[in-house]
């Protein structure tokens, strides 16, 4: 069995492989996944932007501030991604059709001593083990041990962790998305930010 301790969580998006926008180019080095986060640079927000805008289904082929418009009208987006759990030599991603929308809820489960949705093929999933948290690579419970291995940490340090997210991501939509908003329509900068916050319930206490 393969195991080791989580070092740190990160929010991420997955898989920004749609077409860019006008105002950014399309020729863009695309990456399997983007950490979002005070640190993030301006590629990485285009990354963002270029995910955000594509599973939502939104009009690029339009100018810059009809896409703006028709992005503040969505009250509730989706967006591939959620927690990357950071071993010391293993790591594990969110996998198919989980959603960085709904990081709370592995926070949630966390303190509830319950399993999230981590997404399919395969399934991460959580186990409790005393004090203890593994986040595991795919369900332990039906794939063979050899197969498949986990990361450990307390669980209040997990949580604690995981209540970090919320910093993460709002100093990512106050710093580097702001910054990029303003730089091509800036009267659209703060809006886009509220909604932000709104989208990744980072107004909630």
């Amino acid at each position: 069995m393969n195991s080791c301790k989580l070092s740190e969580v990160k929010a991420i998006i997955l898989n920004p492989y749609y077409k860019a926008p006008s105002w950014i180019d399309d020729n863009i080095e695309r990456r399997e996944f983007v950490v979002l986060d005070g640190n993030s640079s301006e590629n990485d927000v285009e990354l963002f932007l270029i995910e955000l805008l594509g599973y939502n289904n939104i009009n690029i082929e339009q100018d810059i501030k009809s896409v703006m418009k028709e992005v503040l009208s969505e009250d509730e987006i989706v967006i591939a991604g959620g927690i990357l759990f950071v071993g010391e030599n293993r790591n594990i991603f969110p996998s198919c059709c989980c959603g960085l929308e709904s990081w709370n809820e592995v926070l949630d489960a966390a303190i509830g001593k319950s399993s999230p949705w981590l997404g399919h093929d395969p399934y991460p999933c959580f186990e409790y083990v005393e004090n203890n948290i593994r986040i595991w690579s795919d369900d332990f419970k039906t794939k063979q041990s050899s197969e498949i291995y986990f990361v450990e940490c307390d669980r209040d340090i997990l949580i604690e962790k995981l209540k970090l997210i919320r910093n993460d991501l709002i100093k990512f939509s106050k710093g580097p998305l702001y910054k990029h908003i303003s730089k091509h329509i800036s009267t659209h900068a703060d809006p886009i930010v509220q909604q932000f916050e709104k989208w990744f319930s980072l107004n909630l206490v």
